[in-house]
Formats: structure tokens, C-alpha cells, sequence
């Protein structure tokens, strides 16, 4: 069966939002500096209720086989323009994710954050949806390491009982 076992198919991680994230446009020495690369997946979801349409956590799974060394900073831009410098966008949430509190399943590769704040998993007003996101490090919030768009990641449980 495709998807994984039932356990995996009711894993709240499957729904709420996802965003995968690119090396950011604008490259610049000081993401060298970093010599890190965030690119990767974050999902956005609720840990008690996957139909919420409020995410309570965050997981992060970065391309490269490790998880990332430093704190992280969960950057949401108010537009979901990817043409606009970051230093053009105005920001409706920029969130600490960090690696030592908070921290929820770990693992080689991905680490699981619970939100500093709820976040609204809707379009438009103060939603997440559509909207430009980026992961940066902690101690260099405008660096814009990786970006990308928050979409839905939502399964139908109708689709799910039939497979």
C-alpha cells in the first residue's frame, strides 16, 4: 500500500501545512559564512488534532542527512512573492525554533519543534497559506538560508479509507 502502514496515514504529520525549501535566490557571502544548507521540508500541524485548522508544531527535515547544529529562526513573510527581496517584505511572524528547548521527535535527519505561538492554517488576514516563508540561523535572522511557500498538506480521510 502506498503511504505507509494505518498508523502512518493518521499521522497528524501528514496534514496542516507544508512548505519545501530551496536554497534562497539572493545568495550572498554571508549565507556562505553559514555553510550550512536548510534546504528541505517543513511541515506545519497539529499535534492532538490533524482536522485543527491551527498548527501547534513544526518539523523541519533538512535535505542535507543531519540535523541542523544551530538554533533556527522560522521566518513568515506577509506576501507569498518570491520575486520581492526579503529586505522588501514585511514579516507576519518570525519564530525561534530552538534546538535545545521545545524540541519535540528527533531524529538523524529532522527535528520537531513545538510552536512559540499557534499558527493560523488558512489563506489570507493572518494565515499561513500562500505565504513566503524562510529558515534562517538563529543570531543572523535576515540571512534567508532557504525559502520557499507555505501550501496545504491536507489528506482526505474519505481517500484514505479507500486505499
Amino acid at each position: 500500500m502506498c503511504g505507509g502502514n494505518d498508523g502512518a496515514l493518521n499521522d497528524p504529520r501528514r496534514f496542516g501545512a507544508l512548505a519545501v525549501l530551496n536554497k534562497a535566490a539572493l545568495h550572498s557571502a554571508a549565507l556562505d559564512a553559514l555553510s550550512e544548507d536548510l534546504s528541505g521540508q517543513i511541515v506545519l500541524f497539529n499535534e492532538q488534532d490533524h482536522a485543527s485548522s491551527w498548527a501547534t508544531h513544526v518539523k523541519f527535515t533538512p535535505v542535507e542527512p543531519r540535523r541542523p547544529d544551530r538554533d533556527l529562526v522560522l521566518n513568515i513573510a506577509c506576501t507569498g512573492d518570491l520575486s520581492i527581496p526579503w529586505s522588501q517584505c514585511h514579516s507576519l511572524y518570525q519564530l525561534n525554533l530552538s534546538n535545545t528547548k521545545d524540541v519535540g521527535v528527533c531524529s538523524a535527519r529532522s527535528v520537531e519543534f513545538r510552536l512559540p505561538q499557534h499558527l493560523h492554517l488558512s489563506v489570507g488576514d493572518r494565515g499561513i497559506i500562500g505565504r513566503r516563508v524562510s529558515i534562517s540561523a538563529a543570531g543572523a535572522p535576515n540571512s534567508h538560508i532557504a525559502e520557499g511557500i507555505i501550501g496545504f498538506n491536507t489528506a482526505s480521510t474519505a481517500f484514505l479509507e479507500q486505499t
